[in-house]
């Protein structure tokens, strides 16, 4: 929705039909919240994930802590894992101290710019994660519950890959659709608005 249309509905509510510049900074804001809920989304939705992930290769490091087959892959996953949860924290909590100090056009185009950092972040560093993270998802549970491994059954492991990089390619398109480029280019129309 518009900046213009905002107003127009906004003037069907008042009678008058005046707008004054506290009124306008409420709708604004208002989209900017909205806006900034969607990346807030991914944020605790990836959080929570890679909780998950630290927690199981945790978890096989612990029990099979003599087996280096075992051991190894673990903490390269975790160490994989650790710049993006940093990152990650970083700018999300960036975006959430971005508070509104009298100045619109700074408020909204400062969260764009973290918004629209840690996309660029995010998509150079998963070409390396997704892959590495695929690859050690599939060769854990195989190593860990397949009598023989991967090595015993590469056809399988193999389609597995296949499916897990189709699925995680089309996912990530998704997501980065609805909780990144979605946002920023809302954000764009807002401050282009805001210029006029």
């Amino acid at each position: 929705m518009t900046l213009d249309e905002m107003k127009s509905n906004w003037s069907k509510e008042t009678p008058s039909g005046n707008y004054d510049e506290a009124t306008i900074q409420k709708i604004v804001k208002e989209r900017v919240r909205k806006n900034s809920g969607k990346a807030f989304q991914y944020f605790w939705a990836s959080f929570a994930l890679q909780i998950m992930v630290y927690a199981m290769l945790s978890y096989a490091i612990a029990k099979y802590w003599n087996d280096p087959l075992i051991t190894l892959p673990s903490l390269l996953g975790i160490a994989a894992y650790i710049p993006f949860t940093i990152m990650l924290m970083k700018r999300f909590k960036a975006m959430a101290a971005t508070s509104y100090e009298g100045n619109m056009f700074a408020y909204i185009d400062r969260r764009r710019e973290i918004l629209e950092s840690f996309y660029r972040f995010k998509r150079r560093y998963e070409i390396v994660l997704i892959p590495l993270g695929i690859l050690i998802g599939i060769y854990l549970p195989f190593q860990l519950y397949i009598p023989g491994g991967v090595w015993n059954y590469p056809e399988e492991a193999f389609a597995v890959l296949l499916v897990s990089v189709a699925s995680c390619a089309i996912s990530i398109q998704r997501e980065n659709k609805r909780n990144f480029e979605e946002p920023i280019a809302r954000f764009k129309m807002i401050l282009g608005e805001l210029t006029q």
